[in-house]
Formats: structure tokens, C-alpha cells, sequence
């Protein structure tokens, strides 16, 4: 599988995980990023509002984000503030 393909499917993934914590907004704003292969932006949108919105995230939740910045080659200052949301 390309990775693009991984990123796109684990992003996606991600959003149903944490869904609860976004507006109807920040997921379609995610997911028309996602669409038009912005994947970097479509994270930074996800990440940004679960920290805005002080969103508890699980270990699972985590791992797949770090996993994500990862396979994009993101700054770990991208989602380390979310380090303070695990439930």
C-alpha cells in the first residue's frame, strides 16, 4: 500500500476515534482536507481542536496520532500538547 494510502486511511481512522471531541465543522474541514490529499493540514485541524477544546484522549488515540506525525515527518510540536489529554 502507498503510503499516502496509510496516512489517508489511519487519518480517517482517527477522526471516527475522537469524533465525540470535534465539531460538525472541524470534521468536515478535516475531511475535505483529507479529500484533497492536505493530509498534514487535515492533522494540524484535528490536533489544534482536541487541544483547544481540552478534548481527553485515549492511549490508542495517542499512538495513532504519534504514528501519523511519523509517517508525515511532522514536528512533534504538531500533537505533544494532546500528551496532557489522556483519560
Amino acid at each position: 500500500m502507498r503510503i499516502w494510502k496509510t496516512i489517508e486511511k489511519h487519518l480517517r481512522i482517527l477522526m471516527t476515534q475522537v469524533a465525540p471531541g470535534l465539531t460538525d465543522e472541524d470534521i468536515n474541514n478535516a475531511s475535505c482536507f483529507i479529500d484533497h490529499n492536505e493530509f498534514g493540514v487535515a492533522f494540524e485541524v484535528i490536533c489544534d481542536q482536541l487541544g483547544e477544546y481540552d478534548y481527553q484522549i485515549s492511549e490508542e488515540s495517542l499512538d495513532l496520532i504519534r504514528h501519523l506525525a511519523e509517517l508525515m515527518n511532522l514536528d512533534e510540536r504538531t500533537w505533544c500538547h494532546l500528551r496532557e489529554n489522556i483519560r
